[in-house]
């Protein structure tokens, strides 16, 4: 549900250059703002896919202003901004070689919403019975297609230029829908301990690059299976 707000028909391969030094305007009010002039597809944009990049080049993408058709504010299916995404490939120990595919986009965002709103997390995946009001409304901030607890845009600086894409009962339906799917696949478990064998390498830092490789394989599948569940 959020992807198909946040990421439009575009999916994985969405993006927008955000505003940064896009012209001024000034609406019927008199108040000054700023609008997107870049966005959609990136290959449709640039020749590339997003989903063809590294983690890596997506950040490097990150410069300049939003001008430039090529520059990338906001990335892929769930829109993750730059600097977000380069505290989560930190924190999940993810190399910046890593190719941005739809199995790395869902298991970033699986990833990111257990450590944003736990609660949320837990009931779409069946591990829980309740979602607290503040982690709904930490995800109505984080992902604006979502509305907060009392069906608006999450209400700060940013909310003039958003808008929900869906009521707070097609949210609650969404949730139960992911949890009841979550207990019926009793293999949704993105914690799952992973046994990697690695044999014929004696250099310890190749036998760690194996260790990654193998475990992020393992990681993708499980992360998928999740977000088939969570995101729908």
């Amino acid at each position: 549900m959020l992807a198909k707000g946040e990421g439009s028909r575009f999916g994985y391969d969405a993006y927008n250059a955000g505003t940064k030094g896009t012209p001024i305007k000034t609406n019927s009010k008199g108040e000054k703002y700023q609008s997107v002039v870049h966005g959609g597809s990136y290959k449709a944009a640039t020749g590339r896919a997003i989903t063809d990049m590294t983690i890596g080049e997506i950040l490097a993408a990150g410069q300049g202003t939003g001008m430039d058709k090529a520059r990338i504010y906001v990335a892929g299916k769930y829109q993750f901004a730059t600097e977000t995404l380069r505290g989560l490939v930190k924190a999940e120990g993810i190399p910046l070689s890593t190719k941005f595919t739809p199995e790395v986009q869902d298991m970033l965002f699986a990833a990111h919403l257990k450590r944003r709103a736990p609660s949320v997390y837990a009931y779409a995946t069946g591990k829980s019975d309740s979602y607290t009001a503040k982690d709904w409304n930490t995800v109505a901030a984080e992902w604006r297609s979502m509305p907060d607890t009392s069906g608006k845009t999450y209400q700060d600086k940013w909310a003039g230029s958003n808008r929900v894409a869906h009521t707070v009962e097609q949210t609650k339906a969404a949730l139960d829908a992911s949890r009841a799917a979550a207990l019926a696949n009793k293999t949704v478990n993105i914690n799952q301990q992973t046994t990697v064998n690695v044999s014929g390498v004696s250099d310890p830092a190749a036998a760690g690059r194996e260790v990654a490789r193998q475990q992020g394989t393992v990681n993708q599948g499980l992360a998928r299976s999740a977000n088939g569940a969570v995101v729908g």
